[in-house]
């Protein structure tokens, strides 16, 4: 009986040991290409965003956003847009952009556009702000599964306040329809855990 109860809780320790080790290894992985397969060009930001822990990540042009909450899911992540009503807006102008980015305090910011191959405005917007420093890039002539893309990642300098009508070319403010629409109007919440290592978030 003592034998018998002795090799039973070897085996107990040493199948809790191996489902610690595994865990281990998943957390370390998850939204990783070693984890997962992208359905769009993120890899290269997912990887910059990997060592960066409570900040705040303004997302334009991309869906797929759960790896740019980091591996200890500290980051906020935001879809900056206009609310009106059940519905979401894009910013129309440079402008608008960089106000919804200082109200928003945010630390990084991606911008992505699919299909046309030239990128999108709001990188030009994001490069406009005072203190912005674009940390990575696409190549020009990016594909990804069979689509041309474009996506930047950019660092922002809290620090300065941000004069939208000398920052932004031509100095033109442009129309706003709800200027007091919240920035966090699209806020995503932060994703469940997977509750085993081979699913794929979605």
């Amino acid at each position: 009986m003592a034998a018998s109860a002795l090799t039973a809780a070897a085996v107990a320790a040493i199948a809790v040991f191996a489902w610690w080790h595994e865990e281990r290894i998943y957390l370390q992985l998850r939204y990783t290409a070693g984890a997962t397969s992208f359905a769009q060009p993120i890899e290269r930001i997912a990887a910059v965003l990997r060592g960066v822990h409570g900040a705040r990540v303004a997302v334009s042009g991309f869906y797929e956003n759960y790896p740019f909450f980091g591996p200890e899911l500290s980051n906020t992540v935001v879809y900056p847009a206009i609310r009106s009503g059940a519905r979401f807006h894009p910013y129309p102008t440079c402008a608008a952009w960089l106000r919804a980015l200082r109200a928003g305090r945010y630390d990084y910011v991606v911008t992505a556009r699919e299909g046309g191959g030239s990128p999108p405005r709001q990188a030009a917007w994001t490069r406009a702000a005072p203190g912005a420093v674009e940390l990575a890039a696409s190549a020009p002539g990016t594909w990804w599964r069979g689509e041309p893309w474009s996506w930047q990642l950019f660092r922002l300098d809290r620090g300065p306040g941000v004069n939208a009508r000398a920052a932004c070319p031509g100095g033109r403010l442009g129309p706003i329809r709800d200027p007091r629409a919240p920035p966090e109007a699209g806020a995503h919440a932060r994703p469940r855990l997977p509750r085993a290592a081979s699913a794929t978030p979605r």
